[in-house]
């Protein structure tokens, strides 16, 4: 038993040596690495400033023979003529690539040849001057061969905090106009408003289109089958009326037409129409004028081109502006006769004629010029301008 736990504990301890003697060494070759790269820094810094080929070469060869003399005690010691060896080798490369460094230590297998091979290697790469640089002038460095592609960094670093809000941005361009909007809905009626001033007068306006000409108007043609130049002939016929004796009938003089045309069959004698006669006949002008007892002719006329008329009475003449159809003297029915109502005036043409064949005296309706009576005490008409019992002129206007 005590054999057995002496046996333990001398493996125990064996391999605790084992341990501190493998620790060590990593230690030893970490610390060696760690200064080997900091002088191959340091000397890279101190290429960057040469100015000459041959001042590189120097210092190159100083870096070397100092790196000799300093380095740390390695773990195998070569013979100069092992170094000198490993540096023939290197000068027969023109470049190397990356992954030859980790291929010559794995052939070398100690830590000051792999250290040497690294420094040469950086001090080859960074030399590469013009082949017509001379001593004195600026060494132009050649950048090196590009390296492999690294691996991809890690991924998924913590969210960083949100920065803050950027400043506005420029106004953009005006959008396009959109579409209508949608009908809506009518308002109250509002409260009725004051009322407002009366405004200015406008101003005139155009005159107006020329109204329609077939518009026309008509009139009867007194003492006339015919109508005046101009004019249209509506229908010829002759002057008509109750007979004067008779106390009904009708109280106008019409003008019935030549060629009559009757509705009904039926007859009947309460209110007869009687021809009209002529009573004084010498004002007329016509040749031959009418004689006393023959009947009236008349016609109906259409003016097309205007649209009013009137009978301008106690003159022969129309007013300014309005066109005379024709002139002649005012007529009615006299004053003795028995009539509950007197007759209505008409215009008879001055230029009369009598229906031919119509002399005999029957006692029909009866037509006699109109005058003025003054001065008397039952009339106020004065007889300046009026002249007592002369026959009143008259005229058919139109416009």
């Amino acid at each position: 038993e005590l054999v057995m736990e002496n046996k333990d504990r001398f493996f125990a301890l064996f391999s605790l040596s084992i341990t501190a003697v493998v620790f060590t060494s990593i230690w030893l070759n970490y610390s060696e690495i760690s200064y080997l790269k900091g002088r191959v820094t340091n000397l890279e810094e101190k290429l960057d400033k040469c100015t000459c080929l041959n001042k590189v070469t120097q210092l190159a060869n100083q870096e070397e023979m100092k790196y000799k003399t300093t380095k740390p005690s390695p773990t195998k010691k070569h013979t100069n003529y092992e170094e000198t060896q490993l540096l023939e080798k290197w000068k027969e490369t023109s470049r190397m690539k990356r992954h030859q460094p980790r291929e010559m230590r794995r052939q070398l297998g100690t830590i000051d040849q792999f250290v040497t091979l690294v420094v040469q290697q950086q001090l080859k790469a960074a030399l590469q001057c013009q082949e017509n640089d001379t001593i004195g002038s600026e060494c132009t460095l050649k950048p090196g061969p590009k390296g492999e592609k690294g691996d991809t960094g890690d991924f998924g670093g913590p969210k960083g905090d949100m920065g803050p809000p950027g400043p506005p941005g420029l106004q953009g361009d005006r959008g396009s106009p959109g579409y209508p909007g949608l009908k809506g809905h009518k308002g109250e009626k509002g409260t009725l408003g004051t009322k407002g001033d009366i405004g200015s007068k406008g101003q005139i306006g155009v005159q107006g289109q020329k109204g329609d000409t077939n518009s026309g108007t008509t009139y009867i043609r007194w003492g006339r089958d015919d109508c005046p130049s101009g004019t249209g002939v509506a229908y010829a016929g002759r002057a008509a009326g109750t007979r004067w004796s008779s106390k009904g009938g009708t109280n106008e003089y019409l003008c019935l037409p030549n060629n009559p045309r009757y509705r009904t069959t039926r007859t009947h004698a309460y209110a007869p129409l009687y021809g009209v006669d002529y009573r004084i006949t010498t004002m007329f002008s016509s040749n031959p004028r009418p004689q006393q007892f023959e009947n009236m002719p008349c016609a109906v006329c259409y003016v097309p081109t205007r649209s009013a008329m009137f009978i301008q009475q106690a003159s022969y003449e129309c007013p300014t502006g309005w066109t005379r159809e024709y002139e002649g003297y005012l007529m009615g029915e006299d004053t003795i006769r028995t009539r509950y109502s007197p007759r209505s005036t008409i215009c008879v043409d001055r230029y009369a004629k009598a229906v031919p064949g119509t002399t005999s005296h029957t006692n029909p309706a009866i037509a006699f010029p109109i005058s003025v009576k003054c001065p008397t005490s039952q009339s106020e008409l004065p007889c300046s301008p009026y002249i007592n019992a002369r026959i009143l002129s008259c005229a058919v206007c139109t416009r």
